[in-house]
């Protein structure tokens, strides 16, 4: 595996309600200004726990941040 592109420390992740449900989203924002979002938790906890687990740290490092 090559060099990671930004390490995880340079992305911003914030949780969002999604507009149209009743559910929430991540959207990580990276240095390069490319946004992506995680969906399918059920409310601010459920995403902001996410954001704090090794799952999260896995998902952003098999795209190729570390």
């Amino acid at each position: 595996m090559g060099k990671p592109k930004f390490p995880v420390t340079a992305i911003k992740f914030e949780a969002l309600p999604l507009k149209s449900l009743a559910d929430w989203q991540v959207m990580l924002t990276y240095p390069d200004g490319q946004q992506e979002h995680v969906t399918g938790f059920r409310n601010e906890t459920e995403a902001l726990n996410w954001i704090g687990s090794s799952q999260c740290l896995e998902w952003v490092r098999a795209r190729g941040y570390g």
